[in-house]
């Protein structure tokens, strides 16, 4: 019984951002199990055995294509990971091209890819969407202001989308900081502020979003899963 309902075998996932880092370790971990794979992302992820749909998910045109490569496929499951954080930036320092870029990586384009997705019929009935959410937009730590309002974004406005995807659900892992190439070059003393003394690995922070995507997982809708190693228990969430 347990096994049926954590068994991706011949199941269709679709990974954007897949090349590296969480989304990487998902669609790895993925095919392993024998599921087919699709990622969407501008670099291919090289040495994974799965299909690569090349796409800048902020470009309209391009977010089409996505959907139509996977014409006839129907979805299990769907990891909205792709997404890029900005350089630490003091509010007064911010300015409109920053906020708007922000907006547009991180909030526009998962969104309207999702819908384009359900409206073309590409999600199975009970498909699993996971969205990769950030820490920064529940507990907003300095000089994050574009990057922590573009993920709140995403998880309110996908959260009450969830109310509307008859037959989908729709749920979020809200990571903390998780070692990736991004990480490092964004926040170069992840681990001091962690308080850990390391970070969490892309490879372990995939489970998560595993076991969100299984049928395990099938009466979570709306509901969130927060990976930071403990890190929000010495901070104040924005009420």
């Amino acid at each position: 019984m347990i096994s049926a309902m954590i068994d991706f075998r011949d199941r269709h996932y679709l990974i954007t951002g897949g090349s590296r880092g969480i989304g990487r370790a998902v669609a790895e971990r993925l095919r392993g199990c024998g599921a087919e794979v699709w990622v969407a992302s501008r670099r291919p992820p090289e040495g994974l055995d799965v299909r690569h749909i090349p796409c800048d998910l902020t470009d309209a045109d391009q977010r089409e294509n996505v959907v139509a490569a996977l014409d006839g496929v129907r979805l299990d499951g769907l990891l909205l990971n792709a997404g890029q954080a900005a350089a630490l930036t003091p509010f007064p320092m911010v300015d409109a091209a920053m906020l708007r870029q922000q907006l547009e990586l991180n909030f526009v384009a998962p969104y309207l890819l999702l819908q384009s997705l359900y409206r073309r019929r590409r999600l199975a009935r009970e498909a699993s969407v996971v969205v990769n959410t950030a820490h920064a937009a529940f507990y907003a730590p300095a000089a994050t202001s574009t990057y922590a309002a573009a993920k709140a974004a995403l998880h309110v406005g996908l959260r009450s989308a969830a109310r509307d995807l008859r037959g989908v659900r729709v749920n979020f892992v809200i990571y903390g900081y998780v070692d990736t190439d991004l990480l490092r070059e964004v926040v170069p003393d992840a681990a001091d502020r962690a308080g850990t003394g390391r970070v969490v690995g892309a490879d372990e922070a995939a489970g998560a979003a595993l076991f969100l995507l299984t049928r395990a997982a099938k009466w979570m809708n709306g509901s969130s899963i927060l990976v930071d190693a403990g890190l929000s228990l010495n901070l104040i969430p924005i009420r």
